[in-house]
C-alpha cells in the first residue's frame, strides 16, 4: 500500500497544478472534462484497505461509496465543493474518498473481529 499512498499524493499535487493551468483563463473553475480529482478521490478510498482484503466486492463497494459521497456531498465535501479554486476542486473528491475509506475501514475491522 505505500506505493498507492505515494502515487495518490503525487497525483494530488500534480492535479492541483494541472487544474490551475487548465482553468487559469476560463470561466468554469471545475470543468467536467477534468477527472484527475476523481482519480485521486477514488485512490484515496483504497489507501487504508488491507492488501489481503482487496477483492472485487470491496473494490465495487469502495467505488460505489465514493460515488455516493461525491454526489451527495456530506459535510466537508460540500464545503470544499463550494470553493471553485484548484485546491477546492481536488479536496472535495479527497474528502469523499476519506469518507469512503472510513466506511471500508469499519468493514475491515468488523470482519477481522468476527
Amino acid at each position: 500500500m505505500p506505493l498507492l499512498w505515494i502515487a495518490t499524493i503525487a497525483l494530488y499535487f500534480l492535479g492541483i497544478a494541472a487544474i490551475d493551468q487548465y482553468t487559469k483563463n476560463k470561466e468554469e473553475k471545475d470543468p467536467r472534462c477534468v477527472i484527475i480529482d476523481e482519480v485521486v478521490g477514488q485512490m484515496t478510498t483504497f489507501c487504508i484497505v488491507i492488501p489481503g482484503f482487496l477483492h472485487w466486492p470491496i473494490l465495487l463497494l469502495g467505488f460505489l461509496l465514493f460515488r455516493l459521497f461525491d454526489v451527495v456531498k456530506f459535510g466537508s465535501v460540500a464545503m470544499w465543493d463550494q470553493q471553485k479554486r484548484p485546491l477546492g476542486v481536488m479536496m472535495d473528491d479527497v474528502m469523499a474518498g476519506l469518507q469512503s475509506a472510513f466506511i471500508l475501514g469499519l468493514i475491515q475491522i468488523i470482519y477481522i473481529l468476527t
